[in-house]
């Protein structure tokens, strides 16, 4: 699937993404990377503090968090360059952010358990 007739036919104004990396895209001058989006972007944090926590169960708040937290870590720049995700080469950080805000939400809600290995 080429997706650069879609910058094309929207005249650069599209928002994209994938379960699948794809090319930079070049429209008008300004080169925009389409986003990489799959569930390795909450998976790795949210499951680590589902672990973390003991957690049977999720409470809809805390799945929140994470889409907060991932939103969150978007910048200014990012948007510029088209993304609607933080680059996937920082997912450790990313993943550690999630995990943190999870926590907290997870913590605030009673739903967090200490384990004792």
């Amino acid at each position: 699937m080429a997706i650069a007739p879609l910058s094309a036919n929207t005249k650069g104004c599209t928002i994209f993404a994938s379960g699948i990396p794809f090319d930079p895209v070049e429209y008008d001058g300004t080169t925009s990377v389409p986003a990489q989006a799959n569930n390795a972007y909450i998976f790795l944090g949210f499951g680590l503090v589902l672990i973390m926590c003991g957690a049977v169960r999720f409470h809809d708040d805390m799945l929140l968090a994470v889409s907060d937290s991932l939103a969150s870590q978007v910048t200014e720049e990012h948007f510029r360059k088209g993304l609607i995700y933080p680059p996937f080469t920082n997912i450790t950080k990313i993943s550690a952010h999630i995990a943190n805000k999870v926590a907290l939400k997870a913590y605030e809600l009673g739903k967090f358990h200490f384990i004792h290995l």
